[in-house]
């Protein structure tokens, strides 16, 4: 699960099983309970996407929170204290085209000081009409894309990465995209982890050569994830 700053927690609850196994993961009947600092503010309703959220209330930075689950035949599972960071500023964003209809994508901002965790994610689109749903696959961001501040820590810093501009065809035509949303993910330290592990995890599955990736929880009675964070959005427009 997710707490951003200012928007709603976002809550995805499953059962483990055995590889062969035909029974359902998803979990339609849970009493799902967000606190903060220790005292309960909301109960979580369930979407129809099996995903339980935190309508109507808004968290906010300094506060402390933690997920409760309560489900028939289960062990209450809880997650650890996760507080919002303070969100990073973008000092800005330029970028460069090219003749492949690529572009270039740099991100400048200055690293607070004191220990930092990020995730940067782009979302493509065309006349503001999203057409690249890989962009948006991923709840929150791409496992691979979180990196922290060991080597630049309290310094300026530059993260660049290259994205294709090709959207598809329209009317025999190729179609180009026009904007990027580029957006600075400040993580927690437990959410960094995860993260890495479960990009660790995924590249090396299948290849009996290396040992297998333990993937860190902030779950008690569970598995997973409960990860709170703050963003900073620039939007490009792009003059092709």
């Amino acid at each position: 699960g997710f707490i951003g700053l200012n928007t709603k927690a976002e809550v995805f609850i499953s059962t483990s099983h055995q590889p062969l196994s035909l029974e359902e993961d998803s979990i339609y009947e849970a009493e799902v309970s967000l606190f903060e600092d220790g005292v309960l503010v909301k109960n979580l309703s369930r979407n129809n996407e099996s995903i339980y959220v935190s309508e109507g209330f808004i968290p906010k930075l300094g506060k402390a929170y933690e997920i409760s689950t309560m489900i028939d035949g289960f062990h209450n599972a809880i997650s650890e204290l996760e507080t919002i960071p303070f969100p990073v500023k973008l000092d800005s964003v330029k970028y460069l085209l090219n003749i492949e209809q690529e572009v270039l994508i740099r991100l400048y901002f200055k690293d607070p000081p004191v220990k930092n965790f990020y995730a940067v994610k782009f979302i493509r689109s065309y006349n503001d009409t999203l057409v690249a749903k890989a962009d948006v696959v991923y709840k929150i961001f791409n496992p691979s894309v979180v990196f922290n501040d060991k080597l630049f820590n309290s310094q300026n810093h530059t993260y660049e990465r290259k994205l294709s501009l090709a959207a598809g065809r329209v009317n025999n035509k190729p179609l180009y995209y026009n904007r990027v949303d580029v957006i600075l993910f400040s993580i927690t330290e437990s959410g960094y982890n995860f993260f890495k592990d479960l990009d660790e995890s995924d590249y090396t599955n299948g290849d009996m050569f290396t040992t297998s990736t333990q993937i860190r929880s902030n779950i008690i009675n569970g598995y997973g994830i409960f990860v709170g964070y703050s963003t900073d959005t620039v939007k490009l427009n792009l003059d092709l």
